[in-house]
């Protein structure tokens, strides 16, 4: 199964995937990995990755530091098939993929910018089906950004429709899409 957990930033999206890769693995006797995608530039984002640790703390998440190319996490699991992994996140990700990637990155590429958006977003989803087909359980944390917000420079804007559109495609395919108001549901709840 996959399940996509989108949603606005600091939402609790976190929280609320976690919570369900968990009860994913309850009782299959399988392993729980977190793709960890953020790469630390700073230090609120180091800040960031130091509170996810903490909320991970203990409850056997296994993690795997990949910034792009997410398809390689299936070298580092051994069982795929007894895996529930939790993927954090798309805006990371297709971050790291528009700047870090040279394969992928805006920088490298040739065409306009409409194509690489377009090729750019197949490849992504790509890594991530091919890593959903491969594993027993995929949940993956993605943020939704506002795509016509003030402030946005050209390469910004550039960047929310990237992300926005690697998200519509995973809504796609996603067996199940938690939204806004059930992860609010769920985390006041608790």
């Amino acid at each position: 199964m996959t399940v996509l957990v989108l949603g606005e930033p600091d939402s609790g999206k976190s929280r609320y995937a976690e919570d369900v890769a968990l009860t994913m693995c309850q009782g299959i006797g399988g392993e729980l990995y977190y793709i960890a995608t953020m790469n630390i530039v700073d230090e609120e984002s180091e800040a960031r990755v130091r509170k996810h640790r903490q909320m991970r703390d203990g409850k056997g998440f296994v993690t795997l530091e990949i910034p792009y190319r997410v398809d390689r996490a299936l070298e580092y699991i051994p069982s795929p098939e007894r895996a529930v992994v939790l993927l954090e996140c798309i805006s990371n990700l297709t971050g790291n993929e528009m700047y870090d990637n040279a394969d992928r990155s805006y920088d490298h590429c040739a065409g306009s910018g409409d194509r690489w958006l377009s090729d750019t977003a197949d490849a992504i989803v790509a890594d991530i089906r091919m890593l959903s087909g491969a594993v027993r359980d995929l949940v993956i944390v993605a943020n939704r950004f506002e795509p016509d917000a003030k402030g946005y420079d050209d390469m910004t804007r550039l960047y929310v429709e990237l992300n926005n559109t690697v998200n519509e495609r995973l809504s796609e395919f996603a067996d199940r899409v938690a939204g806004v108001e059930e992860i609010r549901e769920t985390v006041s709840g608790s």
